[in-house]
């Protein structure tokens, strides 16, 4: 599970504790308490204490396949490292952890994943 701040510009991955989770639907405010921790170069929050703290805008940002991910925001690998990591060859703004709508044609699906080639745009109506 991930969250983003209301505006839409910050998303972290959330780990669930041994609590219950409340019942959310997109769009829920939420006031979220926890640990941060890391897993590989993406940090997240573990441990993680929910509660409905109101509403919000849930609509995902829409993406080119390219800017899937981002550049990094910043990063530096420490010890202790600090910041968040885009992807390698990421363009535009670090969005990892962020719900996203990805815009592309899938060329390929395999038994776990599928892949996505990015539009021209004079295809993306054909």
């Amino acid at each position: 599970m991930g969250v983003r701040q209301s505006d839409g510009t910050v998303g972290i991955k959330l780990t669930k504790g041994n609590g219950t989770l409340p019942s959310l639907s997109r769009g829920t405010g939420l006031s979220v308490t926890g640990r941060l921790a890391r897993n590989g170069d993406t940090r997240e929050i573990t441990d993680v204490s929910i509660s409905v703290a109101g509403t919000g805008d849930g609509d995902p940002i829409m993406l080119t396949n390219r800017d899937t991910g981002g550049s990094d925001f910043f990063y530096a690998p420490g010890p202790p490292p600090s910041g968040q990591k885009g992807t390698p060859w990421g363009l535009g703004p670090n969005n990892v952890g962020l719900t996203v709508t990805v815009l592309g044609r899938v060329i390929g699906l395999g038994t776990d994943v599928f892949y996505i080639s990015d539009l021209k745009s004079a295809d993306f109506y054909n």
